[in-house]
């Protein structure tokens, strides 16, 4: 059991920005969710983040997404339509699949041995991410979720920089691609583009 002075203020504002990523990609926002983004405790996650020079730009490019957007019911249900077509197959080829094993395929199937190999890793930690959340263990959310967690153990830090590695350093690069390619929006871009940043930081940094 670890104590929170244990842990670093740059393993805290990690766990976090993966926590807040995981989230976008696996639910639809709603208002709150924009409102605490553009004013509220999300904001100050961003502007905290904003600090790292190798997360600035992303984060900009979010920030200011967020800023030109209206809160209204509109507006949230153009987002939900398009979370509908990026990740949950409503769009048909002009999607982004939030899978590990759709990247690992050169985007042609879900069904890849990285699948078992990441039940066998979070099995191997004792962490179950996002019980609650029925996608399998190679979603982009139950990830970032597993990420979140082990950027909080002080002696695991050698693992999660592994898993990024393995696991998330391509997936995120094909990922924002298509991103780029189909979200006619930009939100989903630019939090893609934010997730392709930090994994490139972590992997930069921790050791």
């Amino acid at each position: 059991m670890y104590e929170l002075s244990d842990i670093t203020t740059e393993s805290l504002l990690r766990a976090a920005a993966y926590r807040f990523l995981a989230g976008v990609f696996g639910t639809e926002v709603d208002t709150s969710f924009l409102q605490s983004a553009t004013s509220g405790e999300l904001r100050q996650l961003l502007d905290e983040l904003r600090c790292e020079n190798q997360l600035k730009d992303a984060v900009d490019l979010l920030k200011f997404n967020l800023d030109q957007r209206s809160h209204n019911a509109s507006a949230i249900m153009d987002l939900c339509v398009i979370f509908s077509s990026l990740f949950l197959g409503a769009g048909g080829r002009k999607s982004a699949p939030p899978y590990a094993s759709y990247y690992a395929t050169g985007k042609t199937s879900l069904n890849h041995p990285c699948v078992v190999e990441i039940e066998d890793i979070y099995r191997e930690h004792q962490l179950a991410p996002n019980q609650g959340f029925s996608e399998p263990a190679d979603h982009i959310t139950t990830m970032l979720s597993f990420c979140s967690e082990l950027s909080l153990l002080p002696d695991k830090q050698i693992e999660l920089k592994a898993f990024l590695q393995t696991h998330l350093k391509s997936f995120s690069q094909g990922f924002s691609e298509d991103c780029s390619t189909y979200d006619s929006d930009g939100f989903y871009l630019a939090c893609a583009n934010l997730l392709r940043a930090q994994i490139e930081r972590d992997l930069s940094t921790l050791h």
